[in-house]
């Protein structure tokens, strides 16, 4: 898969994001998402943004379907020894998620 040079972090959350929360259809609506990154900290926050509508929330995900969203975001980001981050942190509209 060939991420774009510039965006390659923020690509590669988004493509992980849609494979993680396509098996939840229509009960867990993902809307949006925002990447930040602290370089002096390595550590990145991603801010996730549920539709208001969505029938379920974080907090109601299942231990596996919590380690198959967070989990594969977080073993992506870190994994890349070319990405300076050692460290993801989630929130859901500015609050965090622990998992």
């Amino acid at each position: 898969m060939k991420l774009p040079r510039d965006r390659a972090l923020e690509a590669a959350v988004g493509r992980v994001l849609i494979q993680a929360t396509a098996s939840n259809g229509e009960t867990f609506d993902l809307r949006h998402y925002r990447f930040s990154l602290d370089t002096s900290r390595r550590e990145s926050t991603i801010d996730l943004r549920l539709n208001p509508e969505t029938r379920r929330r974080f907090q109601s995900l299942s231990s596996c379907e919590q380690l198959t969203l967070f989990g594969s975001v977080q073993a992506t980001l870190t994994r890349n020894r070319h990405w300076p981050i050692d460290r993801v942190i989630f929130t859901d509209n500015g609050q965090r998620l622990d998992w």
